[in-house]
């Protein structure tokens, strides 16, 4: 969870319903009378249910208060991801780390092939780019499981059904997802009034 701006006591049980994990996301604690906003980044997509989890993450912004999310941007490679991320997440330390270096070695290849400069560049400028380190990075990115995707438009209509209008939106096009999908950007503003 990237940020909650809240105050108080009153708590709400955010769980998935279809075999994610029960603790994928943490119990929120939160005052009803003044809650500014809930932001959930990179989680929801993890819960095993995300439209419920959006649907009560939603829930806890007050009227007129922001919600920022992201999620796995939908790609033509979502069925091979899920079936790798189910398989990377049962499989013991070595296979892991043989698909961990099959995947490194491809994104090396396809790095090298294209000329997108020196590997150990871009190595030595992960962690200040994406705040962890490209090994942690792999594994979280091969083992995050369960995994579900959208595309901008499906969160848009979702999210307006529930009465938010969008703040500012960073998504890209359903692409091929060869080295994994990456993330859109959601922050959306509650158009509900009174409290």
């Amino acid at each position: 969870i990237a940020w909650i701006s809240t105050t108080g006591t009153r708590s709400h049980r955010l769980a998935s319903t279809k075999g994610g994990s029960q603790n994928a996301i943490p119990k929120l604690t939160f005052r009803s009378d003044h809650s500014v906003g809930a932001g959930h980044w990179g989680v929801l997509h993890h819960t095993g249910d995300m439209w419920q989890a959006l649907d009560k993450a939603a829930a806890l912004v007050a009227p007129g208060g922001l919600l920022a999310v992201a999620f796995y941007r939908e790609t033509l490679l979502d069925p091979f991801w899920k079936l790798e991320k189910r398989l990377y997440t049962s499989a013991p330390p070595f296979i892991q780390n043989a698909i961990k270096s099959g995947y490194i070695g491809a994104f090396r290849l396809a790095r090298a092939m294209t000329r997108q400069g020196p590997f150990a560049d871009y190595i030595a400028n992960y962690t200040s780019r994406r705040g962890m380190d490209f090994d942690h990075d792999v594994h979280d990115w091969l083992g995050g499981y369960p995994y579900e995707s959208a595309l901008a438009p499906e969160v848009d209509r979702h999210l307006a059904a529930l009465g938010f209008k969008a703040e500012r939106v960073f998504a890209r096009p359903k692409s091929s997802g060869i080295f994994g999908s990456g993330c859109d950007e959601y922050v959306y503003r509650s158009q509900r009034t009174g409290s």
